[in-house]
């Protein structure tokens, strides 16, 4: 896929977050999802929104921001992709105000084990 780095370790995934959310079905598993259920909007700063449902059968993705959501998050793509990198912590940039959440914020804390990469 474009965009997408397929070589070392130490070079990131994705270079954009349009390339996450691309395949994002794909990284957000019912495996790594265990119970964790809902609609997280993603406010990317210069890259786009996106809305990803999470539910027992994994994930789906839409562009835009959907009717309703859980949580909101808000942040720029260079913290993004640091973050579905794994390296960074979602609940360290949001401690020190890099990532805003709006609605339930238990939801938004469990972002590091949903969107981080698999270990």
């Amino acid at each position: 896929m474009s965009g997408q780095s397929t070589s070392g370790k130490g070079e990131a995934r994705f270079t954009t977050a349009r390339d996450f959310f691309a395949v994002v079905d794909e990284e957000v598993t019912a495996e790594r999802i265990g119970g964790t259920t809902g609609v997280v909007c993603f406010e990317i700063a210069g890259a786009g929104t996106w809305t990803v449902t999470i539910s027992a059968g994994g994930s789906s993705v839409i562009a835009g921001e959907a009717g309703g959501y859980d949580a909101k998050v808000v942040t720029d793509e260079e913290r993004f992709l640091s973050i579905v990198e794994g390296r960074a912590s979602a609940r360290r940039l949001f401690m020190t105000g890099k990532v805003k959440v709006k609605g339930k914020l238990e939801l938004a804390i469990k972002l590091d084990k949903l969107l981080g990469p698999a270990v």
